[in-house]
Order: structure tokens, then C-alpha cells, then sequence
């Protein structure tokens, strides 16, 4: 008996199930930060194209616009239709987040009608 109870695994989540949540985590932070900065830097190099406004002013209606705190330097009245729909674009898309706005850009996919069974592994 007391063999039986030495080689049955402990309760609670193993430590490759452990490590594959934390790495999920990581890839999950990825993404969001270079979503993050591949929309803001297009959103800053399409109205540096578009606007007469310095860098800097630029810059900070952007990112004002995409972490929604609401600040702004004044030259949102002043932008041009496309530089509007810039702002507004990023308003929106960092209010839902960045995950919601890729899963609506994604559509809907078809699940998988099948899954590979899981089995903990008792080494030793």
C-alpha cells in the first residue's frame, strides 16, 4: 500500500501544464505589444503624411487616443477628415482592447471537431 501511494502523482496542476499556461502568457503579452506598436507607429506615420503639426504633438494624440485618457494638445479640431478617422480608429480599438479587435477582424472560425486526449506521464 504505502508503494502505491509514493508512485500516485500529487493533486494539482503538473509542472509541464504549468510551464505551457506561462508560455501561453508570454505569447499573449507579445502580441498585444506589438499590435500595440504597429498601430500606433502606422497611426503616427499617416498623420505625419497627412497633417502640417509637429512631431511631438503628433505623437501625443496618438497614444492619447489609443490608452483613452482623454488628453489632448488641441489639433484634433484641426485634423483633416482622414486624420479623424486615424484618432478614432485608435479611440475605439484601444477601448475594446486588442485582443477583442483581432478576434472581430478574424471572423468566425470553424472549431475542431476532433481533439488530442491529454495523459499525465508518471516518471520515476
Amino acid at each position: 500500500m504505502a508503494e502505491y501511494m509514493s508512485e500516485k502523482a500529487a493533486p494539482g496542476p503538473s509542472f509541464c501544464h504549468l510551464t505551457e499556461q506561462m508560455s501561453q502568457g508570454i505569447l499573449r503579452s507579445y502580441i498585444v505589444s506589438d499590435v500595440s506598436v504597429v498601430l500606433t507607429g502606422s497611426a503616427v506615420i499617416i498623420l505625419t503624411a497627412t497633417e502640417p503639426f509637429p512631431l511631438t504633438s503628433i505623437i501625443f494624440e496618438v497614444s492619447s487616443a489609443f490608452s483613452t485618457t482623454g488628453l489632448s494638445m488641441g489639433i484634433t479640431a484641426d485634423l483633416s477628415t482622414l486624420g479623424k478617422v486615424v484618432i478614432m480608429m485608435l479611440m475605439f480599438i484601444g477601448r475594446i482592447g486588442i485582443f477583442s479587435f483581432l478576434f472581430i477582424m478574424r471572423g468566425k472560425v470553424k472549431g475542431d471537431t476532433y481533439h488530442y486526449p491529454k495523459e499525465r506521464v508518471i516518471i520515476g
